[in-house]
Order: structure tokens, then C-alpha cells, then sequence
């Protein structure tokens, strides 16, 4: 009987088909008739076949591949019982030329109730445009939100011989079971073959109210646009649903799009759960590259498991084969992607148990298939300074797939991060590889960065005690060594020796470099050209005539030169003045370092007792001290003075004070320091106008001894004895 039927739809499809090309008005009065009596036919043979045929179609798809020149494959993809398999005749308007269905395939799925029927059209249009296509479903029998009644699916697709557009393909289970109770996740599987953005939609059923999907709505189903089916609480029955597929271009419905309808069964909860598949990661691998991978699902109620994978992997040579059987079920899925297969592709694994009803568990894995096109790599080098191994190199990638790996030395060794330190200079060949194989070559010249010249302009020897600033060039680099504190030299925490004064200066490289000075401090000079004397100048032979003048020296380092104002280099001199006179003497160690002292030998007139012209107490000097600082001698009455120094009286009392008065602008210090160059007082120490007079006050604020002025300008010094008593 279920033949019989099958041939009578045959015919009517046929009639039909022919009566859609009529050409004149007597052909179309016949097939009129035809179609009267095909009909009436039908009508009997439904009527008498009903409870057979009933409920035996549970869903299908319509696609199509374009061939070019306005010709298409379609391809009608429909799930019967497996003892009620029947064909689909789709509708495809005029214009449309084609031949009769081919069956491609006839497959039990693994619940063995259900048969999946893939018949093929060849069409061909002789005209562009959209063009509408639609097929009849009957016989699907009463469910909870359908009945027995035919409705109509449709497929609408743009014939463009200029510009090829096939229909996106599905690749999921299409089994649709799931238990009441269980929120339902499940995201339909397809791929366009143009790479169109598509949209899904939930449509009414032909001849149906808007209420036909209500109480699935209301329990919290729902169709998302990227075909994701949400269900929050599954109510047990059979739900029909129909879904568009509907095409974008650039974020615009073109008007184009294909119908799927789905039956999805909710069973009443059972003491059975379905199996569980151990997770598996996302895949990514190169065109042309092996991939292969094992699925586990297992079963806790220790039902034998049937693995099964479905995708479009399988249409370009992927294989799935289970080799372990029972509770725990594992199978292998073997991949080598095709050269230009490029893309993100989902295989579906589907887990059943060995149960009545069947549990489905469905579990998918995304697979991209990546080439290296587009990957590239760049570096940044920070040189080394000569001599060291500070040089650093950082690889840059550009595209490519993650996590990478980074090489400077040909790809021998790896690791992880991209940057390499502690490197020397020469050339290194650099590799970066990714995730799947790609890799990218670079050759870095490393050369070194020279390291920064550094001058130190640090005298040799200090000649006192006093503190001095360092100076090196480049600025901005740190002194360091014995008795450097701050940019400073103190002389008088370390006393006299030899010390290295160290310079350290960094550049804008992270180069370094250092510079040594060796700086000799000198135990502070004293010289004393001895005690005013007096001479005669008549001769009498009780009278001395002349003087014997002797200078002693202390601190400094021998030996001395000795160097008087009249010339003469001896310690010991013998003068004979006519007239009273001031002797300077200059006294100069081994290590140039220089003081000066003076001595009045006074000229007394034998016959009236005073000197000539001038008497003993008003000499110069007398009960004081005077001293001149000059450009390029310290010695008293030079003409081109720099400064004069006055220390007045001398031997100290409560009335003394020191002038210093200045002939040009400078910086100066003025002190007063024991007999072994300690400072026991700074009396000023700043700058100084030119013409500018500084005075201070000298009291008996120390104990009686003999003391050294030290008055300090910017290229000169003067010492001056004082005496407090």
C-alpha cells in the first residue's frame, strides 16, 4: 500500500510539474483535469493508508551547491521511521528546468528507528533573480504543538550566473532527544561556504497561530540568531521547530534563505542519565598538517556507549572510528586538512547509550585550519657596552597563531619569552615559531655601544686641609672612595697620604665606565722666616752692622727650596741693609707646595739711635702683619695685588681685627688653622666684590699659641702667622 502511495505522489509531482510550463489554454483545460482526477485518487489512497503512513517524518532540510551558469545540486535531506522511508518533491517554479530525484543515500542512525533519505535534483534557470522553492511535509502524525496536517517548507535562492552562492550546510546530529527537567544548551553545526553571515529565526508553521510555540516560550525556550536552541525547563513531548536561515552581506539581508524543521523529543525523566564526554580542547592546525585526537564518553549507569562524529572535516578526508567499547567509550578522530581548506570548522561527537529510550550526548570541537600567510616578525636590540655582555634582544610577532616560541641561535634551542638578555655583541639568527609550525627568520647584527670617555679635572696634590669639590666630566656620575662624601674630598677626615678618588658615569646606553685619580695630601707648610732684628748702620765696634737670617720650615715633605726676596735660595742669608727693610721668605716643598713669611730688619742710625729717616716704632709691620695676594705671586710688594690681608695688632689682643679687601670679583675663604693645618675657625667663606672689604674681629677665644691665617682666593693663598698670647 506505502508503494502504492509513493507512486501516486510521483504522478501528481509530475502533472504538476508539467502544468507549471503550460503554454496555451486547451493544455492547461486538460491538466486541469488530470489534476481533478490525480487528486481525487489521492484522496482515497490517503484515506485508506492513514494509520500506516501516519508519523513517520521527523524533519529535514532543503540545501544547494551552485555549479555555475544559473545550475544548482539540491539536496533534500529527510528523517523518516525506518519502516515508513518516503521522498520529498520539492516545487521549483517556472523557469526551472530539471530531471527526476536521485536517492545519494539511505542510513539507519545509531538510534535504529530513524532513517536519514538524501535525494539529489539537478535545476537549472534560465533566468537570474531570487527564486522561491517549496516542499509539502505530511504525515508527521499529532505532537505537542503539531498535528497530522501538511504544512509547507520554503527555500528562497538568488540565481546569479556571474557571482556564485551556495547554501550554508548543516553538519550536526540530527536526532533532537533530551530528558525533561534538564536545561537544554545546544548550538545547531553549519558553515557557508562564502563565508555569509547568516541568521537564525523561529518561524510559524504554514496555516498556524502565532501560539504554536507559547508553552515552549513560556517554560524558557528560545531561538537565538547564531542558532543557538535555549530551554530552560524541557516539558516531556514532541516539539516541532521550524527555523530560517536567513543570508547577510555586509550586515544586510540579501532575501535570501533556507527552512529546517526539527522534531525535538523531551522524555519523562527515567532513571537513566545520559553519558559524559571528558573535555577536549579547541584545535588549531596548519593546512597539509596531521591532526589526530581522542574522544571519551562514559556512561554512569554502565550502558555500552555508541560514538559517532559528524562535520564538515568528514567531506574533506576526516575520519572517526571507535575502538573501545562499553561503559567507557573511546574513539580516534584523524585529520589532514587539504591545502586551501582554510577556516574554523566544528565536528560533533554524539555519545548513545545502549538504553530504551535512547540518551543522546552531543560534544563539539572547534578545529581552525590556519596557514602561515600573514605572519611576520620584527626585532628591537639594545647594544652592549664594550667589554660586557649587556645586550639584549626582543622579538616581535606579527599574525601568526599563539603561544610562540623565540630562538636567537638558529632554532637549536627555544623558549618561551621573547626577550634575550645578558647577551655579547656579534650576529645572531633569530627564529620565531607558532603554534602551528610557522616560523620566521631574522638576522640581528648585535654591535657594541663604546663606553663613555670620562676626564677628571682633580688636582694632584692639596697643599692643606681644606675640603675640595670634585669635578668630572660627563656630569652625572657619583664619586666615591676614602674620605669622598657628596661630590666633596675631605682632607681632613682622612689626614695626610695618598688616596684614589674614583668617578663612575652611566650614559643614556647603560654604559658605564669609571675613572681613577690619585690625590696626594700634604701635611700643611709652615715656614717662619725668624724674629725682627736690628742693624746699625754707623759703625761702631759694639754695633752689628749686619743679621743673619734663618728660616724654619714644618709640615710639608722635604726636602725645601728656599727662595728670599732678595734672591738668594739658602735656608741662612746674611743681610746688611742701609735702611730698614722687610724680607719675604717663600718656602716650597717636594710637592711644589709654597708658603711665604716675612722678617723686618731694622736699619738704626748708630749716631742718633733711629733708623734712617724713620723711627724703630714706626716700621712697617710692627706689632702687625701685612701680606698681599697677587696673580702670580704671594710675595709683599708686588704691584698688581689681588687682595690685601691685614692682621692688626700682632701678637693678638682684645682690639685686633683682619682686613681682607679685595681688587677683583672671586670666591674666598679665609680660616684660621693650627700649627698641623686643622681649622679652628672659618671667619668667611663666599664670594667676594671687587674693592670689597671683610673684617672681623680676633679676640682670645683660643688658647696662646701660633696660629696660620689662611686666606684662599680662586688661584692663590696667603698665610699669615698669628700670635695669641
Amino acid at each position: 500500500m506505502r508503494q502504492i502511495l509513493r507512486n501516486v505522489f510521483s504522478v501528481i509531482y509530475a502533472i504538476s510539474e508539467k502544468a507549471n510550463v503550460a503554454t496555451s489554454p486547451k493544455t492547461a483545460k486538460n491538466n486541469s483535469l488530470i489534476y481533478s482526477i490525480a487528486f481525487s485518487l489521492l484522496l482515497f489512497f490517503l484515506m485508506s493508508t492513514v494509520a500506516v503512513a501516519g508519523h513517520h517524518f521527523k524533519g529535514g532540510y532543503f540545501t544547494y551547491t551552485d555549479l555555475g551558469g544559473g545550475k544548482y545540486d539540491f539536496f533534500v535531506n529527510g528523517y523518516w521511521d525506518k519502516d515508513a522511508v518516503s521522498s520529498l518533491y520539492p516545487r521549483f517554479g517556472i523557469g526551472a528546468s530539471y530531471g527526476f530525484s536521485k536517492t545519494v543515500s539511505k542510513t539507519l542512525l545509531s538510534d535504529g528507528e530513524t532513517v536519514e533519505h538524501i535525494q539529489k535534483f539537478t535545476v537549472t534557470w534560465s533566468t537570474p533573480g531570487l527564486k522561491q522553492i517549496n516542499y509539502d511535509v505530511c504525515c508527521m502524525g499529532d505532537g505537542s504543538n503539531f498535528d497530522h496536517n501538511t504544512i509547507s517548507i520554503f527555500v528562497k535562492i538568488n540565481v546569479d550566473p556571474t557571482t556564485p552562492n551556495s547554501s550554508p550546510q548543516f553538519y550536526d546530529f540530527p536526532i533532537f532527544n533530551f530528558s525533561e527537567g534538564q536545561p537544554l544548551n545546544y548550538k545547531m553545526d553549519y558553515k557557508d561556504p562564502e563565508g555569509h553571515e547568516q541568521e537564525f529565526s523561529l518561524q510559524l508553521p504554514s496555516g498556524k497561530t502565532d501560539d504554536v510555540y507559547n508553552e515552549m516560550i513560556e517554560s524558557g525556550f528560545q531561538l537565538q540568531k547564531d542558532g543557538r536552541i535555549l530551554w530552560e525547563n524541557p516539558i516531556a513531548g514532541q516539539w516541532e521547530v521550524i527555523m530560517r536561515l536567513s543570508e547577510k552581506i555586509n550586515g544586510v539581508f540579501t532575501g535570501v534563505y533556507i527552512d529546517r524543521i526539527i522534531i525535538i523529543t523531551v522524555t519523562p525523566p527515567i532513571d537513566n542519565l545520559a553519558s559524559v564526554f571528558t573535555p577536549v580542547q579547541s584545535k588549531l592546525i596548519r593546512a597539509g598538517q596531521p591532526l589526530s585526537f581522542e574522544v571519551e564518553a562514559t556512561d554512569t549507569e554502565d550502558q555500552s556507549v555508541t560514538l559517532t562524529a559528524y562535520g564538515a572535516p568528514f567531506e574533506a578526508g576526516a575520519s572517526f572510528s571507535q575502538h573501545t567499547q562499553g561503559s567507557i567509550a573511546k574513539g580516534t578522530f584523524t585529520w589532514t586538512p587539504p591545502v586551501g581548506t582554510l577556516g574554523t570548522y566544528r565536528v560533533q561527537f554524539v555519545a548513545a547509550d545502549n538504553y530504551s529510550p535512547v540518551l543522546y550526548s552531543r560534544y563539539s570541537v572547534d578545529i581552525t585550519v590556519a596557514d602561515c600567510m600573514g605572519f611576520a616578525a620584527n626585532y628591537s636590540a639594545i647594544k652592549p657596552c664594550a667589554g660586557s655582555n649587556n645586550g639584549k634582544i626582543t622579538l616581535n610577532s606579527e599574525g601568526g597563531y599563539g603561544p610562540y616560541k623565540y630562538s636567537i641561535d638558529n632554532g637549536v634551542t627555544f623558549q618561551s619569552l621573547a626577550t634575550f638578555e645578558n647577551l655579547a655583541p656579534g650576529n645572531y639568527l633569530s627564529v620565531i615559531e607558532d603554534v602551528i609550525g610557522c616560523r620566521i627568520e631574522q638576522n640581528v647584527a648585535l654591535e657594541e655601544n663604546p663606553l663613555p670617555v670620562i676626564t677628571l679635572n682633580l688636582p694632584s696634590v692639596l697643599c692643606d686641609f681644606n675640603a675640595l669639590a670634585l669635578s668630572g666630566s660627563p656630569e652625572g656620575g657619583s664619586f666615591y672612595g676614602t674620605g669622598v662624601e657628596n661630590g666633596f674630598f675631605y682632607p681632613e677626615t682622612t689626614g695626610a697620604g695618598t688616596y684614589t678618588i674614583n668617578y663612575s658615569y652611566t650614559n643614556t646606553e647603560g654604559c658605564s665606565n669609571t675613572a681613577s685619580h690619585k690625590i696626594t695630601v700634604n701635611q700643611p707648610l709652615l715656614a717662619d722666616a725668624g724674629e725682627d732684628v736690628e742693624v746699625f748702620t754707623e759703625s761702631n765696634s759694639d754695633k752689628k752692622r749686619c743679621a743673619v737670617l734663618t728660616g724654619t720650615v714644618t709640615g710639608g715633605r722635604f726636602p725645601y727650596m728656599y727662595e728670599w726676596s732678595n734672591g738668594e735660595t739658602t735656608q741662612s742669608i746674611d743681610v746688611c741693609p742701609t735702611e730698614s727693610t722687610t724680607y719675604l721668605l717663600t718656602v716650597t716643598d717636594a710637592l711644589g707646595c709654597s708658603i711665604t713669611s716675612d722678617v723686618e730688619v731694622a736699619a738704626i742710625n748708630a749716631k742718633n739711635g733711629n733708623g734712617k729717616g724713620k723711627d724703630k716704632d714706626s716700621k712697617p709691620g710692627k706689632g702687625g702683619s701685612n701680606a698681599r695676594i697677587g696673580s702670580d705671586s704671594a710675595d709683599a710688594g708686588i704691584e698688581t695685588m689681588d687682595a690685601e690681608v691685614v692682621i692688626f695688632p700682632n701678637p693678638v689682643n682684645d682690639q685686633s681685627q683682619v682686613k681682607v679687601i679685595s681688587k677683583k670679583a672671586d670666591k674666598i675663604t679665609i680660616d684660621i688653622i693650627d700649627l698641623s693645618g686643622r681649622t679652628v675657625k672659618q671667619i668667611y667663606s663666599g664670594n667676594i666684590e671687587a674693592n670689597q672689604e671683610i673684617t672681623s674681629k680676633i679676640n682670645h677665644e683660643f688658647k696662646d699659641n701660633l696660629y696660620i691665617l689662611r686666606v684662599k682666593m680662586s688661584d692663590k693663598v696667603s698665610f699669615q702667622k698669628l700670635m695669641i698670647r
